[in-house]
């Protein structure tokens, strides 16, 4: 009796045995990044997600504050007063007011709204979350005339770190270009 029931046991694990390694051919690997929710563009490898620039956490959906702003290029696209010899001059708030971090060294003659004039600023912010004033501006030989102001802030959280904004008050209106460093 013994016996038989030592060699039904062995038999049973025998083919428990077989049957636990046997290999399915029709068997699909396992997909680890089936169920993981990659953010912000951020890509799934192997089950871990691998962020884009300017985004971090186990999905990619926490957005990095940049260290620095770079305003490229500012392309002033509509004014009142026109036609004028324009240029623009970029201003960061303070606690006493503002104080001018950019003026440009040239100007359009005889511009007319609406237009498209450029101007590259290559204007490297680091208080990036600090209000900046863009500034128009008339030249003129004597005294210049104030045309215009619109306020913009470098980085604006949850806005996915645009390219280009189009800013506008009262007539005035461009397009600001940016890029970050984080």
């Amino acid at each position: 009796m013994k016996t038989i029931i030592l060699r039904s046991f062995l038999w049973l694990l025998f083919l428990t045995a077989v049957i636990a390694c046997s290999s399915d051919s029709d068997s699909k690997p396992i997909d680890l990044c089936a169920s993981t929710n990659c953010q912000n563009g951020g890509e799934c490898i192997d089950g871990t997600c691998h962020c884009p620039e300017g985004y971090y956490g186990v999905n990619c959906e926490t957005e990095k504050r940049p260290i620095f702003v770079k305003v490229t290029n500012v392309v002033v696209k509509k004014f009142n007063g026109s036609p004028a010899d324009i240029y623009i001059e970029i201003l960061r708030q303070t606690s006493s007011g503002f104080t001018s971090v950019y003026e440009s060294d040239t100007y359009y003659g005889d511009a007319f709204s609406p237009g498209a004039y450029n101007f590259e600023t290559n204007l490297n912010i680091s208080s990036v979350d600090t209000p900046h004033v863009i500034s128009l501006f008339d030249y003129n030989e004597v005294a210049d005339d104030h045309i215009g102001d619109i306020a913009f802030f470098p980085y604006n959280p949850g806005e996915k770190f645009p390219a280009k904004t189009t800013i506008s008050y009262q007539g005035f209106e461009a397009d600001v270009y940016f890029s970050y460093q984080w």
